[in-house]
């Protein structure tokens, strides 16, 4: 642009030179003050082009700044969540623990009696006292010496409508563990007891929900195991194990 103007400059000397004619001369004043003006105006636009690309440089510089630290955020954020979500079900663990821990406490000295005649009384006193007099007959059958440790019966279930139907479980609660832990012990010689159907009673631990559905599964795997040929195998507590020689 500024070789374009030089040379404009360079043929208005000349042509002053050759012509002197003031008409002549002032209409290549106005051309050169034409050229002047378009080249400042030039300048002004370059120097805006330029600010504008650096204020555009810096506007991305910012945005890749924002990017990176929302970058660095996000992953941030997701560990508080992952870390908020793992603390979560770590409370929830505890608390059914907890939950689990209140249940077997209350159970500690109760068991629960299956195939043992229920009263046909209407009222529930008598029907009470019924199984709290067959219960103690039981335990004396057994030879367990706890019969005034019961502190509770209750029948578990919706009543039978008739004598036909199977007798509902029977809850029983002791004032010991002690007398519970005893009953339990001599609760398989009942099947040697044909007399007044006792070899038709069991006596079990009162398990919570959880504690039964382990148990259903240690049973399922001793059948599993008996039927494969091992022998001799009973359940104590949560496992599996030899039962010792006599």
């Amino acid at each position: 642009m500024s070789e374009s103007i030089l040379e404009k400059v360079e043929s208005i000397d000349q042509a002053v030179k050759g012509k002197a004619d003031n008409t002549v001369l002032l209409q290549l004043e106005k051309r050169m003050q034409c050229l002047e003006d378009k080249l400042q105006a030039n300048n002004v636009l370059m120097q805006k082009l330029e600010k504008d690309e650096t204020e555009q440089s810096t506007l991305n510089r910012k945005v890749e700044e924002v990017v990176v630290m929302l970058t660095d955020k996000r992953d941030e954020w997701k560990d508080s969540v992952a870390n908020e979500i793992v603390m979560d079900k770590i409370q929830d663990r505890l608390k059914e623990e907890e939950v689990e821990r209140e249940e077997q406490e209350k159970r500690r000295n109760s068991v629960i009696v299956f195939g043992m005649n229920e009263s046909c009384a209407t009222e529930a006193e008598v029907r009470v006292a019924d199984d709290v007099e067959k219960f103690q007959d039981i335990m004396h059958e057994l030879e367990v010496r706890h019969e005034s440790d019961i502190t509770k019966v209750v029948r578990l279930g919706k009543k039978a409508e008739s004598a036909d139907e199977k007798p509902r479980p029977l809850k029983v609660s002791f004032s010991s563990e002690e007398a519970k832990l005893d009953v339990l012990k001599k609760a398989k010689n009942l099947r040697d007891k044909k007399e007044g159907g006792l070899d038709k009673v069991f006596i079990y631990p009162d398990l919570t929900p959880k504690q039964r559905e382990a148990r259903k599964k240690l049973v399922a795997e001793l059948k599993s195991r008996q039927s494969n040929g091992e022998s001799g195998l009973i359940i104590v507590g949560s496992k599996i194990v030899k039962r010792r020689a006599a």
